[in-house]
């Protein structure tokens, strides 16, 4: 199904809250019973319920226009399981003078917190990188990468912390629905590259572990978060 009407599927969703929270079975049963007609009715199955609640931003690589690096995907990973999100690596294709992407599939409630995060955090790493270069002349550009690779790591936990209150984890089945109705073949990951030098990625992870994440009180995915 292409596109559902936003009138019935709040109907439906209705239907399916009252039938999840209903105080007696004999109002969950005509809950339930009302919701399949609605479904049977306009051919709506489960799988497009779950779709319409999906939603697809792309993130612009800070580091690479064909080649991830290593503690940029990282970063992604480290997204895509602290929200339960399918994130994919698009490279540009060699010659088109265009930039790698990563593609979020993600569910619509939480993609503001997603794509501010992803956006944000990626350029905070640049900038520790460039402050670790300033502070330590000579180191190489994999030692740049190493450094980096660390503070994703000592940043991770933070991440996984803000994250637990926005979390909405994505079925394999829904990803692949999703990813057939756009016409997409997914790749696996590549394999991420772990010989670092400990000294570069032990500073990395002791500066990233030094951030917090900070949200407002009132908070709400649609609203900005701040960072400190």
């Amino acid at each position: 199904m292409d596109k559902l009407d936003p009138k019935l599927v709040e109907k439906l969703e209705k239907c399916l809250a009252l039938a999840a929270g209903a105080a007696s079975e004999g109002e969950k049963a005509a809950a339930m019973e009302a919701a399949k007609r609605l479904m049977a009715k306009y051919q709506i199955t489960e799988t497009d319920l779950k779709l319409i609640r999906l939603e697809e931003l792309r993130i612009k690589s800070q580091v690479s226009s064909t080649k991830q690096h290593s503690w940029e995907a990282a970063l992604f990973l480290a997204l895509s399981e602290a929200f339960g999100c399918s994130i994919l690596a698009k490279p540009a294709p060699k010659g088109s003078g265009g930039w790698m992407h990563y593609n979020i599939v993600c569910a619509s409630s939480i993609l503001p917190v997603v794509e501010w995060l992803a956006s944000t955090v990626s350029r905070m790493a640049i900038k520790a990188r460039r402050d670790y270069k300033r502070e330590h002349a000579g180191v190489d550009t994999k030692g740049l990468n190493d450094f980096c690779y660390g503070w994703v790591r000592g940043l991770k936990p933070a991440i996984v912390s803000l994250a637990s209150g926005y979390v909405v984890f994505l079925d394999k089945s829904t990803v692949d629905a999703y990813y057939a109705k756009n016409g997409v073949v997914p790749k696996d990951a590549p394999k991420l590259n772990t010989n670092v030098d400990p000294t570069h990625a032990m500073r990395g992870q002791s500066a990233g572990s030094s951030v917090r994440l900070f949200q407002p009180m009132s908070g709400g995915a649609a609203e900005v978060l701040k960072l400190k």
